[in-house]
Formats: structure tokens, C-alpha cells, sequence
């Protein structure tokens, strides 16, 4: 009598969660996260005169993060010798369908990349928003001044 009563009560929440998946998400929503999708930046960072800059730290903001005011959410990444610097953003870091990220260099007068407590309010930077969508992949070119 209580294994049948164990068991109904089994099915009943496999039914209920079964439903709220279908109605809840779409058959693409379970295939990305099924798949594991993820959404790739590649950020070129370059001088005024448009040579790429080596070993510099770029940093992406999510909206949580640009509106928190804190290097301490963002994501960073630093440039290789062609000024490429790589984001890879898991869908989870991607509120609904799209967001937009802002990819960041801090800098001195004298073209001298700085980051972590170096920052300061007086710090020069540059920064790039982008809108990105779950799956994608963009390229992004941040050209100092």
C-alpha cells in the first residue's frame, strides 16, 4: 500500500515538472542548454595610429556588472600580439534572449595600460557597448584616442 502511494505520487511529479518544462521553455531553449551554447567576443584592441596593442587587459561588463560600478564582476581578458583579447560568455551570463555587454580598457596619458586598484576616476578609458545575443559570436574593435 505505501510503495503504490510512493509511486503515484512519483509519476504525479514527473507529470508536474514534464509540464512546467514544455510550458516554460521552448524546444530551442532546451536545445541550447542541452547543447551548451555559448556566446563568443573577440575584442582587437589598437592604438590611434591603429597597431595592436600586446598584453593589455580588456575588461567586459554585463549590465549587473556596468551598473554595480565594480571591476569586481566583470570578466577580463588579456590581449595577445595581434591586440586579440577572447570572451567566452556561458548563456547563463546572458539575462532572457540578449544583453549588452560594455568591453573596457583603462589607460594613462602616456598610453600605459592599467588595471585592478591602479583605477582610478581620473584613469582614461575607452569604452565599447555591444548588444549580444545567446549562441552568437561578435567581433569588436576598441581604437584609442
Amino acid at each position: 500500500m505505501k510503495r503504490s502511494i510512493l509511486k503515484n505520487r512519483m509519476w504525479l511529479l514527473v507529470a508536474f515538472v514534464a509540464t512546467m518544462i514544455s510550458v516554460s521553455c521552448s524546444k530551442e531553449d532546451i536545445k541550447e542548454v542541452l547543447e551548451g551554447k555559448k556566446t563568443e567576443v573577440t575584442v582587437y584592441l589598437k592604438d590611434s595610429d591603429g597597431s595592436p596593442l600586446n598584453g593589455w587587459v580588456v575588461y567586459g561588463f554585463s549590465e549587473f556588472a556596468w551598473n554595480s560600478g565594480s571591476i569586481f564582476h566583470a570578466k577580463q581578458s588579456a590581449t595577445e600580439g595581434d591586440g586579440k583579447a577572447t570572451f567566452i560568455l556561458e548563456n547563463h551570463n546572458i539575462k532572457g534572449k540578449q544583453e549588452t555587454y560594455r568591453f573596457v580598457v583603462y589607460y594613462t596619458l602616456t598610453k600605459k595600460n592599467i588595471f585592478g586598484q591602479e583605477i582610478t576616476k581620473e584613469s582614461l578609458k575607452k569604452v565599447v557597448p555591444v548588444t549580444i545575443k545567446q549562441g552568437e559570436n561578435k567581433t569588436v574593435e576598441i581604437k584609442l584616442d
